[in-house]
């Protein structure tokens, strides 16, 4: 019992051979979800997650419990967390498919001229010019193509340690809603952060920043920790700034400088040093629209 809810948290894995303990496996971070067997037995796959923001894997030898390997969703997954999925299917989150745009995909050379993830069906707010909304979203083109991207399903799994949702453990949920949505200099990158009922609150939680750029998903960058407050371009859209932290609680967040290209992060900033220049805030903290300086 050491977790806020009423009951026991996985906190160690063991393993046990002919009448002793031969490995004591806990979690990186978090919690542990899962395990499975690999290698016939001389390997085991570990499922951590400190919910509601995300999951990790690690591949660990037996004999000497030494972490061979690990996994965080940002990468594609490798061969040894693909047998953990496809061995506890039925508990197991899915691997994340990549969102693709629904046809017709954009011509070489056009650019973004508007975009709207409001649903006229959903959202209250749909005639008083927001562009957030539950989605799905449509850019709009210099040609007229009008590409709709799709809410994502599959990047996180409903069911595990608590949450206002309702549903069978394990099943994927789909994306709540698109928001902060930005659109680069270059008028064919653009981002947005994407809400899911991953958390306490009774709405979406942002806990991925999508780029998308000429009907590709090109990064899916998750938080520094907790839930994405704010994001915005940098560097002309070659870099973005993350803001970072718990849904509730917290005075100040934790801030990452990113290249979109290869998604690595650059750079990184709390409130215990003085602000540089690619973190460009206003009074209060939070993130100035794009035009920062980026990392120098």
């Amino acid at each position: 019992m050491m977790c806020a809810q009423s009951y026991a948290c996985p906190r160690q894995l063991v393993i046990y051979r002919s009448g002793h303990v031969l490995q004591k496996i806990g979690p990186s971070y978090g919690t542990l979800r899962d395990w499975q067997f690999s290698e016939e037995g001389k390997q085991v796959v570990t499922q951590e997650s400190s919910f509601p923001y995300g999951y990790g894997y690690a591949l660990y030898d037996i004999e000497t419990g030494h972490k061979l390997a690990e996994y965080s969703l940002r990468q594609n997954a490798p061969k040894w967390v693909q047998f953990a999925v496809a061995q506890t299917a039925d508990e197991t989150r899915p691997s994340p498919p990549k969102a693709e745009s629904q046809n017709p995909k954009p011509a070489a050379g056009v650019y973004i001229v508007k975009y709207s993830a409001v649903n006229k069906d959903k959202d209250e707010y749909a005639d008083k010019g927001e562009t957030s909304g539950s989605g799905p979203l449509h850019l709009i083109y210099s040609d007229g193509t009008d590409v709709v991207v799709p809410n994502e399903k599959g990047d996180f799994a409903r069911g595990y340690f608590g949450g206002n949702f309702k549903g069978n453990k394990g099943e994927a949920i789909a994306q709540g809603d698109f928001k902060a949505i930005h659109l680069a200099e270059d008028h064919q990158t653009i981002g947005w952060l994407a809400g899911y009922m991953m958390c306490e609150q009774n709405y979406p939680c942002d806990l991925e920043l999508v780029i998308y750029r000429s009907g590709h998903v090109l990064q899916k960058i998750s938080p520094a920790y907790g839930v994405l407050w704010d994001w915005q371009f940098s560097e002309g859209g070659k870099q973005v700034v993350t803001e970072s932290g718990f849904p509730h609680g917290d005075v100040s967040g934790a801030y990452e400088l990113i290249d979109v290209e290869t998604g690595h992060k650059l750079a990184e900033y709390s409130f215990s040093q003085n602000a540089p220049k690619w973190a460009q805030l206003d009074d209060r903290g939070r993130l100035l629209p794009a035009g920062s300086a980026g990392l120098q």
